[in-house]
């Protein structure tokens, strides 16, 4: 069963009163896209419009500090405060995966505004769950066991195979392949923080502060697939809510963010979650301006629920791996008749995609009649993610108007991480982290998040697994990150 999660430091249901301070972080620096929206020529940063909005929020009152990384340029701190007073200072170029960077901005901004609580906005790509990686020790010599391991990969635009089958399986513990020109199972560039890396940012600047200066009252998680029990669970001792997108978000430069706040000076009941809710409700406004369709689904929780839905998870998976494998077509049935959200960057949400909505897969459990253990557990799933889901959208979306995505079920809530759904035996390539829960087993991962060490989903996808043959990895892709078509350019430099 999971273990208790540190006594929370502040009181979730209390208006949120003083100062605020808008923190985003913004890690554009491999992206050319992000770097430059919204038409490919913002060469400056005074010209993104991401400083634009801020310059807006602090308009009607708020701090804002930014750290701003983009392509072929440096790194920027910016600050601007309630008064509009503004400053923008080069940072040389910042490591922006680093938790050390995270926190070091969060640090700024209490020293820059000190007593005001927090809203941070993780802008950039998401990925869902994102292993830990100690890139130091993707070595030939570790990678191979000092060249005692002969497993020769063949390598194609779909998956990566050894040669010798069971010395490569993700459910064993294993060495990742090797090549001179580096890692073929990480992606080459977007890399956000590792899920471990953000909490452990979080976790660093909460424990490193000598007295209670701020509180972080919202996370807003403006990316795709971030709304994902792995990292809210990660992130769930260190703030009081969350609010993201499990399926894919439309990229806008924080457009949504002077409406958000607007939303929230005007609401009678001024909290984090008033808050949080009005991050999603102005991302669903800002997108539906759009000239072509944009659907979302945003969601949001208080964190102090995290722990329940981690024990809600850890139940399920329980009661799943008694009913195997006796009852294991009906299980797949069930994951594949659950909401799936992209993995393959093809723009169609089902399986084999290998993220699954965990308020959807609830519900397909409940009702599939797998046994009368899983019922019940699905159903208190299901009431530990009660209220969760915001909106959500049925549209066929500008990026592939040939498929529909179907978002509008309030049962949606957060994304978990469940590979190889159909039983192909080809395996997403974060997997053989993913199932590794003891940190150091595997060479280059160093630490592994709390949510797979306390709950028994990795051995439920073990069990689930048992027996199917291993027949590749799939090669890792940089989806795209899609962003609004549109933006009425309205940038005054100073």
């Amino acid at each position: 069963m999971p273990q208790p999660i540190p006594a929370r430091r502040f009181n979730a249901d209390q208006p949120i009163k003083g100062a605020l301070t808008l923190v985003v972080f913004a890690p554009f620096g491999n992206d050319e896209v992000l770097s430059q929206y919204p038409d490919g020529e913002t060469r400056e940063i005074l010209d993104h419009p991401l400083l634009e909005n801020a310059r807006a929020v602090a308009a009607q009152g708020v701090n804002v500090c930014l750290l701003v990384d983009r392509q072929n340029d440096d790194t920027w701190l910016i600050t601007i405060d309630a008064q509009g007073q503004e400053s923008i200072r080069p940072q040389l170029k910042c490591a922006m995966a680093s938790p050390r960077t995270l926190r070091g901005l969060l640090e700024i901004a209490d020293n820059q505004f000190p007593g005001s609580t927090i809203a941070l906005a993780m802008e950039g790509h998401g990925a869902g769950y994102f292993p830990e990686i100690d890139a130091t020790k993707l070595t030939v010599a570790a990678l191979t066991t000092f060249g005692t391991t002969k497993i020769e990969w063949v390598i194609s635009p779909d998956s990566m195979n050894p040669k010798d089958a069971s010395s490569g399986a993700p459910l064993l513990p294993m060495g990742e392949p090797m090549l001179p020109m580096g890692e073929p199972m990480l992606p080459a560039s977007h890399l956000p923080i590792s899920t471990w890396g953000i909490g452990h940012a979080l976790a660093s600047y909460v424990s490193n502060r000598k007295e209670k200066i701020s509180n972080i009252a919202v996370i807003h998680f403006n990316n795709c697939f971030n709304m994902s029990v792995e990292l809210l669970h990660s992130v769930s001792p260190h703030a009081d809510f969350a609010v993201g997108y499990p399926s894919y978000n439309f990229f806008t430069a924080g457009r949504a963010y002077p409406e958000a706040f607007a939303e929230f000076f005007s609401s009678p009941t001024k909290t984090g979650e008033t808050l949080a809710r009005a991050f999603a409700t102005a991302n669903r406004k800002a997108l539906a301006a759009q000239p072509k369709p944009h659907p979302t689904v945003g969601c949001a929780i208080s964190l102090s629920r995290m722990d329940a839905v981690a024990a809600a998870v850890d139940a399920t998976a329980a009661a799943l791996i008694s009913s195997l494998p006796e009852k294991r077509d009906l299980v797949v049935k069930a994951i594949a008749r659950a909401q799936q959200y992209d993995t393959r960057g093809d723009f169609r949400l089902d399986v084999p995609d290998e993220l699954t909505d965990l308020g959807s897969l609830a519900a397909s459990l409940r009702s599939a009649s797998i046994d009368p253990q899983v019922t019940l557990a699905a159903q208190d799933l299901s009431s530990s993610l009660a209220g969760v889901f915001i909106y959500g959208e049925r549209a066929h979306p500008w990026v592939d108007p040939n498929v529909e995505w179907t978002l509008d079920d309030p049962s949606l809530a957060m994304n978990i991480f469940l590979p190889d759904p159909t039983l192909a035996g080809l395996w997403d390539w974060r997997s053989p982290y993913y199932l590794e829960t003891i940190p150091g087993r595997c060479i280059p991962q160093p630490q592994v998040i709390e949510f797979l060490r306390q709950t028994r989903w990795v051995a439920f996808l073990r069990k689930l697994h048992e027996n199917v043959p291993f027949a590749g990895l799939k090669t890792p892709r940089i989806l795209a990150h899609p962003t609004a078509i549109s933006y009425p350019r309205r940038v005054t430099k100073k």
